[in-house]
């Protein structure tokens, strides 16, 4: 995760910012120790003797196990922040009141997508949206694919009719 890059996101939007760069804080720490008991199992390996290689799979285990709890952290914290600034923006937003209310939660959810409130539609029991597009076809197009749609389904059929005995 980018953390400047998440700082400025939280900034703009008004989030918790402060609980963010705490979890960020402690991210790093944790990185930190991982670095510093990796090079432990290391000097202890060239002490002791013992084999190198397996003491350096051990050492970049413990690392990547510290930089995925590091990353979940972060990611945890920026949700929340990001869900905070969300909450927020709802609570000021006026929504008009001759809509379903099923259409007030697509009113407020489309302001977070990457699509135009307008592209879009949805029915209360989908769990999506649907980007609305009219199609239009050529007469020749739509007569040649149901065409060879006819003629794929005869050959199945007639293939079946004369093989089917046999099985």
């Amino acid at each position: 995760m980018d953390v400047e890059s998440a700082v400025s996101e939280i900034f703009e939007r008004g989030g918790d910012l402060e609980s963010f760069l705490e979890a960020a804080e402690t991210a790093k720490e944790i990185k930190r120790q991982a670095k510093s008991d990796a090079r432990i199992v290391l000097l202890e390996a060239l002490h002791n003797g013992d084999d190198l290689h397996e003491a350096t799979l051990k050492a970049k285990s413990i690392r990547a196990k510290a930089a995925i709890e590091a990353e979940e952290l972060a990611m945890e914290a920026y949700a929340a922040a990001m869900l905070g600034a969300m909450d927020e923006e709802d609570s000021s937003k006026e929504i008009p009141e001759d809509e379903p209310d099923w259409q007030k939660l697509i009113y407020r959810r489309n302001d977070y997508s990457l699509f135009a409130p307008q592209a879009q539609t949805r029915h209360p029991a989908s769990s999506r949206y649907a980007t609305v597009h009219p199609v239009e076809k050529h007469p020749a197009v739509a007569t040649s694919i149901d065409f060879d749609t006819k003629a794929v389904t005869n050959f199945f059929q007639a293939a079946m009719k004369l093989f089917l005995p046999w099985l």
